[in-house]
């Protein structure tokens, strides 16, 4: 039987790319960025990820998640009693990949 969730997505589909592009990354041996949640939510989800292979966006979606990630790594270095709230971010892992990241939200973005 399979287990996974089959989405209503109407215009939320643009959430998966950045979320397969993460998952994708995650499978090469040398991964720019590691991101094992976004490769287990893809696995979850009955979705024909085949449109999106080869994508020119999943460079991009996987360049600005990178580019966020350094940018508040590099803000907490230098505010080690701070913690990044994300609010509302949709399908982001970034609160499992950096830490002292909070994902504060209801995901509305996203309805399952």
């Amino acid at each position: 039987m399979d287990d996974r969730k089959k989405p209503r997505l109407g215009t939320a589909r643009k959430l998966l790319v950045p979320l397969y592009a993460r998952a994708v990354e995650n499978r090469t041996d040398h991964a720019l960025l590691r991101d094992a949640r976004a490769e287990d939510v893809v696995a979850s989800v009955d979705y024909d990820f085949g449109s999106f292979v080869d994508l020119p966006s999943l460079t991009g979606a996987l360049l600005r998640a990178l580019l966020f990630d350094r940018w508040v790594i590099d803000f907490l270095s230098t505010r080690p009693d701070a913690t990044v709230v994300e609010i509302d971010t949709g399908l982001s892992t970034r609160h499992e990949r950096v830490e002292k990241v909070a994902l504060v939200g209801s995901n509305s973005t996203c309805p399952a």
